[in-house]
């Protein structure tokens, strides 16, 4: 099934449609965990029309894909060509990177002790950002938290946030925990908040997507070893100070036989116990893990598995590379898309830890503020 037919509309902060926008170029991408971003080129007029802060939805096929805000926008001119406005923006996620963590009144911090991941950040998000104790800080359109999952997704957490950002902060916890996080616009055209679960697809799964050059189900597919650039041994320096500190060590022996020890210093003072210290170590562990092999494919667009309805980001599916007898199951972490006048929709699915791109550069927030820490 070919995907072709994409609609752009224009709407103003207020959410009203202004307009459907021809453009020149259009590229975005989705992420399991830390928002979406988009680029696209416009004719001189129709660039002209949109201001920074006003909302694109891109609708692919009748089903809505990606809303984003602009954020920056720039008028090139050329020889031989016609002027052209390049936007580029987040998506909806932006809201969150708008409002700090305030610890409420007469507390140093707003503590997270002992719960599920998922429930630490429905706390965060809805204390400061859809119903704080100020309403000055409300946000200005309607948005609400999706129903929570049950049971309550990711491991046990305890977090304390002090003045750190928002958005950072929720996608700290699902990263560690191993969770998504969607900020759409719902059918109602509210804003919806959820923390969603990766989806099996893996060849052992009732619903099996195999991304394979062998089985012709890609177009193409780059694989990438970069072992022994990572950690695999975690120091973890907890509570206290001199002899006295607390430190923890947390290794990943499978990686440590093959390749070496690679050691790494991790401070983590607001630890007070053990499995505190351990458990940042994990964390940061994973992290590492993630950046040791990447994969980037390109689903074949005549296949037999459509984007968005046999396959989606947050999938762990199955890679299959039979000549160098490889044969994994991977979470796929974003989903990136592009299409112009003269070529059609491309998309590309990237597992592990991706490649940055240059729209991510859009995604490089101030992060001056004190981050909240694992406990």
């Amino acid at each position: 099934m070919a995907l072709n037919d994409i609609v752009l509309f224009h709407r103003n902060p207020a959410q009203e449609i202004l307009a459907v926008r021809p453009f020149t170029r259009l590229e975005w991408a989705r992420r399991f965990v830390g928002g979406g971003v988009f680029r696209l080129d416009l004719p001189l007029e129709q660039g002209a029309a949109v201001a920074c802060g006003d909302i694109l939805d891109v609708e692919l096929d009748g089903r809505s894909e990606f809303t984003g805000i602009v954020q920056h926008r720039s008028l090139s001119y050329r020889p031989q060509r016609s002027p052209l406005w390049r936007l580029e923006g987040v998506d909806l996620s932006w809201w969150l990177h708008q409002r700090v963590i305030i610890p409420p009144a007469g507390q140093s911090h707003d503590e997270q002790l002992g719960v599920a991941a998922e429930s630490a950040i429905r706390h965060y998000v809805d204390a400061h950002l859809l119903n704080p104790s100020d309403p000055e800080r409300v946000i200005p359109v309607v948005a609400t938290l999706a129903p929570a999952n049950s049971p309550l997704l990711g491991p046990t957490v305890s977090l304390r946030a002090r003045y750190s950002n928002l958005g950072k902060e929720v996608e700290r916890i699902a990263l560690r925990a191993g969770i998504g996080l969607r900020v759409e616009r719902d059918a109602a055209g509210a804003i919806s908040v959820a923390v969603v679960a990766e989806r099996d697809r893996t060849a052992a799964s009732g619903h099996p997507v195999i991304f394979s050059p062998a089985l012709g189900t890609v177009e193409t597919l780059t694989y990438t070893e970069a072992g022994v650039r990572n950690r695999n041994a975690i120091v973890v320096l907890g509570s206290g100070s001199g002899a006295g500190r607390l430190v923890e060590t947390v290794t990943d022996p499978t990686d440590v036989a093959a390749r070496g020890r690679r050691e790494l210093a991790l401070d983590a003072r607001t630890a007070t116990a053990s499995a505190a210290a351990t458990d940042a170590g994990e964390a940061e562990l994973a992290g590492q893990a993630a950046d040791r092999r990447r994969v980037e494919a390109r689903p074949a667009r005549a296949g037999p598995q459509t984007y968005r309805i046999d396959w989606d980001v947050g999938d762990v599916v199955t890679l299959d590379l039979p000549d160098i007898g490889q044969r994994f199951d991977q979470r796929i972490e974003t989903v990136r898309c592009e299409i112009d006048g003269e070529t059609p929709l491309s998309i590309t699915c990237a597992f592990g830890a991706p490649t940055p791109d240059a729209t991510d550069t859009l995604r490089r927030l101030d992060e001056r503020s004190t981050p909240g820490r694992f406990i």
